[in-house]
């Protein structure tokens, strides 16, 4: 049976994909861990799920950091109908189909005619035998008594001769009986797995720095980067295993890519400069490679690289060694700058405390790759570590306050204090966010049975 097909993106890198939805429901993000991978740096790693619910599409939202918008508007969890329009990140797929495929009709059963239900059937004598006459009030129930007992005599005939014949055969080893036969064994063909390796390199050299990226695929699916950028001694190394699910569909996109049938080297002249990048893939036993020198890549080459970049930046969050060192820093100290201003604005409003944290999060982000880390790199970590000592402490409090008008039935204080714990922790992921939400839901219907 073919799949249903649920979803369409219409907007991104993955634009032309299609996706149907198990019944068990499928998480939709970057990581090649979810059930559907888009290669979108605007969206989370785990982003969104999709999933069946009483024969309808719905969707919810996994804590993603820009939303999940349906028809432009942001959700938590809602039910899809057709033609919907969800944007995760920079892509925007379309609703195709928003619930179970339709099931086949089960084939009506055939009703007897009125003839059939009324009439019984008469031998008029044209089939060689002499019409049987009619059968009177007085003999019906006589001779209905002697067809059932010539019936049952006729059938205990029957199984008698065949457990005869069928009897001696069982008593037989079963290797002796002539319909002996061995067993038949159905097996499923087999899903074919590709090997697939790749080894790719990218350097970019003048005579004031040298920058080299470099990222392989093994064979027993291990992906590891190595960067290199000798002006900023800065060197990173990550590796991941990846899902043996991702690597298949890697295998099958490159393979039908048409990288096979490029040349093996297109070079150009760029006086003082190197720009070159250095591809190979093997899928199975098939093998080939690659190079382009100093000159515009080819299009399918452009295609199969960035796909190739995109995975090493979503497996392993490497998005931050795309910048320069420059940018590195000056990113670092502007989050730093405005984690400080939000932290000393956190009594202003409930929130500011939490988006403290996060920008001062962001500002370790940047930092990450960068060898020596500035000066202020101290006050990040000890900022960071105070400001969640601070936000525990004042939610214990608003969850004590909340606990205890829940406890005096005042729904109404109650509330507020539960909105103030939301404020405190925006992150909808977060199991406090999550109880204090819960408990508002129920505080609120009480309020609305009062008035």
């Amino acid at each position: 049976m073919t799949e249903t097909v649920h979803l369409e993106v219409i907007k991104g890198e993955d634009t032309g994909k299609t996706f149907s939805v198990p019944a068990d429901g499928a998480r939709i993000g970057r990581s090649s861990k979810n059930d559907i991978v888009l290669a979108d740096p605007l969206m989370s790693r785990h982003h969104s799920r999709v999933y069946l619910k009483d024969g309808a599409l719905w969707i919810t939202d996994l804590g993603s950091a820009n939303e999940t918008l349906v028809n432009d508007k942001g959700i938590t969890d809602v039910a899809l109908q057709v033609n919907d329009r969800i944007q995760l990140g920079d892509s925007v797929l379309k609703v195709i189909n928003a619930g179970t495929a339709a099931a086949v009709a089960a084939e009506p059963q055939k009703q007897p005619t009125a003839a059939a239900t009324t009439t019984p059937l008469v031998n008029l004598g044209f089939d060689g035998n002499e019409p049987e006459p009619p059968a009177t009030s007085a003999d019906k129930k006589p001779r209905q008594l002697i067809s059932k007992k010539v019936l049952i005599a006729a059938l205990a005939a029957v199984v008698i001769l065949a457990l005869g014949a069928w009897i001696p055969q069982l008593l037989k080893p079963a290797d002796s009986r002539p319909d002996a036969r061995p067993p038949e064994t159905t097996q499923q063909p087999a899903r074919r797995t590709r090997v697939l390796e790749v080894n790719y390199e990218k350097v970019e050299a003048n005579p004031q720095s040298i920058f080299r990226y470099a990222l392989t695929i093994s064979a027993d699916g291990i992906l590891a980067v190595q960067i290199d950028d000798l002006a900023n001694d800065r060197h990173v190394r990550k590796e991941t295993r990846l899902n043996p699910e991702y690597i298949q569909q890697l295998a099958a996109e490159f393979e039908n890519s048409g990288f096979f049938s490029l040349q093996e080297i297109y070079q150009g002249v760029r006086p003082d400069i190197l720009d070159a990048w250095d591809l190979a893939i093997t899928i199975d036993r098939r093998t080939h490679r690659t190079r382009v020198i100093n000159r515009v890549e080819p299009d399918i080459f452009r295609d199969v690289r960035e796909t190739i970049e995109n995975a090493g930046k979503n497996e392993l969050g490497l998005w931050a060694v795309q910048f320069s060192t420059e940018t590195l820093l000056a990113l670092a100290e502007e989050s730093y700058l405005l984690g400080k201003k939000l932290y000393d604005e956190r009594m202003v409003k409930d929130e500011n405390l939490a988006m403290a944290i996060k920008a001062f999060n962001e500002a370790d982000w940047y930092l990450e790759t960068i060898e020596p880390k500035p000066d202020y790199y101290a006050d990040i970590v000890s900022s960071l570590r105070r400001c969640r000592t601070e936000l525990e402490s004042r939610y214990e409090d608003h969850n004590f306050r909340a606990r205890r008008a829940i406890q005096l039935r005042d729904w109404r204080e109650a509330a507020q204090e539960l909105r103030t714990i939301m404020a405190l922790i925006p992150d909808r992921e977060d199991d406090r966010y999550r109880e204090a939400r819960r408990n508002l839901l129920d505080v609120e219907r009480r309020i609305e049975l009062e008035r």
